[in-house]
């Protein structure tokens, strides 16, 4: 019989599902940065302020981010004695909820973007919140619309002045085509309202959808509208051959 191996220390040890993912280069840089200033804040606070409690909370906060910078994963919890940073769940739904209120108050979406990669930077499991996967789906539809047709063609958040602002519009062939992002398709009245919109704007317009196009949305693109509308299903990189041609029917 043959003795079981032990792993020696040089083996990288498999990530266990409780841990979190480790955060990229420029994830790190920002939590380094925001540990760098919170830190010199909380040292001068030292000196300038009778708020200790305050000073020690700030102290703690920018050690705490300086950690996540250094190791390169979210930080769960650190402190001493009654001042501790809590980057739990809580602390990240927090700021998803501000990421919420960002966006009914119209402010630009990569307001809104940042917020909602600080909380994931905080507790990663926040990204199974519902608006959380809408942001990030809209962000993969901006990356393949950069990578399918080249950035200078995509326009985030255009400068808008008629009915409801697209979340992209793409130049292509001469053509503007507004591009709305649906991450869900609910049903009919969804894709009725952007074809109405269509129709006041003068533009075509691409519904983006991460759910498989059902049967009612097919019968939809079949339909002669007055200007051009069609939505399409798009899930992922395998996914861009369709997105391409959807575009490129409605660049006409």
């Amino acid at each position: 019989m043959t003795a079981p191996v032990e792993p020696n220390a040089g083996q990288i040890k498999p990530r266990s599902a409780g841990d979190p993912a480790p955060l990229n280069r420029w994830e790190r840089t920002a939590a380094a940065l925001a540990g760098v200033t919170g830190s010199v804040a909380g040292g001068v606070a030292v000196f300038v302020t009778d708020n200790q409690a305050g000073t020690a909370a700030l102290l703690v906060a920018g050690v705490a981010f300086l950690l996540i910078g250094i190791q390169g994963t979210a930080l769960k919890r650190i402190g001493s004695g009654d001042q501790v940073a809590e980057f739990d769940l809580r602390a990240a739904n927090e700021v998803v909820d501000k990421a919420e209120a960002v966006r009914a108050a119209g402010q630009p979406e990569r307001d809104v973007e940042a917020l909602v990669d600080v909380a994931i930077m905080i507790d990663p499991s926040v990204e199974h919140r519902p608006f959380v996967r809408e942001v990030r789906y809209a962000q993969r539809v901006g990356e393949a619309l950069d990578r399918i047709f080249g950035q200078k063609s995509v326009l985030r958040e255009p400068v808008w002045d008629r009915g409801r602002r697209p979340d992209f519009q793409l130049v292509v062939n001469g053509h503007d085509i507004d591009v709305e992002v649906l991450h869900h398709l609910w049903s009919l009245v969804d894709l009725e309202l952007i074809a109405e919109e269509a129709a006041r704007s003068g533009q075509p317009i691409l519904a983006i959808s991460d759910t498989t196009v059902p049967p009612w949305a097919m019968e939809f693109n079949s339909m002669d509208h007055a200007v051009p509308v069609e939505v399409v299903s798009w899930r992922g990189g395998n996914d861009d051959d369709l997105l391409q041609r959807a575009v490129l029917r409605l660049s006409r």
